[in-house]
């Protein structure tokens, strides 16, 4: 899908499906996230082969937010990926609204 937002196109790919992961060693990635956090399961999703935590997203709403009145992003945008120094930095995101799916979008 394509959207023309205030002079800049903005290009999405297909809905990927958030999974969910029982994390049980310290062999797993999100092992520290889940002994910080006392849980044993995890949400994620893959982007280009990597997995990344839906605890890693960076919400448009609350005290890290972004863009509040949609000013350079369209309303659709709700979330972002900073996975500083890697390919991922930066990624737009969209979260369907039961947190389900999540698909990506490109600034052209």
């Amino acid at each position: 899908m394509t959207i023309n937002y205030k002079g800049t196109t903005f290009k999405s790919g297909k809905w990927h499906k958030v999974n969910y992961a029982i994390v049980k060693n310290r062999n797993n990635q999100f092992y520290n996230y889940c002994k910080d956090n006392d849980c044993d399961t995890v949400d994620y999703f893959n982007i280009y082969g990597v997995r990344v935590g839906t605890h890693e997203l960076y919400s448009r709403c609350g005290c890290m937010g972004f863009d509040f009145k949609a000013e350079h992003y369209p309303p659709c945008i709700n979330c972002y990926t900073d996975k500083v120094g890697s390919y991922l930095e930066g990624t737009l995101c969209e979260l369907d609204s039961s947190g389900e799916r999540l698909r990506i979008w490109k600034e052209c």
